[in-house]
């Protein structure tokens, strides 16, 4: 298959998702989804603030903290792309049914790292 084949079928794909009908999701899964992702930043962030605090050198501490945030958000930008295309060619479950695999499969690597 061709490079303009691929792009024809992933046009194709994207083309039917989104002729689809769909249903708007009521306003509580938008504030649930909304407090989940409060909850991840709250339950995170401090914890992260921490270790580049602990790990960089005091005189570098503000660098550490500015190439943390830096990763974070080319990781952010890329996991958003991502998600973007996966949610366009597969769909809402599909994409969801993604993210919580990559978040148990991290949460395995955390725990099986750990040496205590």
């Amino acid at each position: 298959m061709h490079h303009d084949d691929d792009m024809k079928t992933l046009a194709t794909l994207c083309t039917q998702q989104h002729h689809k009908a769909r249903r708007p999701n009521p306003p509580f899964v938008v504030f649930a989804g909304a407090a989940l992702r409060g909850l991840d930043l709250g339950l995170t962030q401090g914890v992260f603030s921490a270790i580049v605090a602990d790990v960089a050198p005091t005189r570098l501490r503000g660098t550490g903290f500015s190439l943390f945030n830096m990763a974070t958000g080319v990781a952010m930008l890329i996991g958003g792309l991502g998600a973007g295309a996966l949610w366009d060619v597969c769909g809402p479950a599909r994409t969801v049914a993604a993210a919580v695999t990559a978040a148990a499969v991290a949460a395995l690597l955390a725990i099986y790292r750990d040496p205590r």
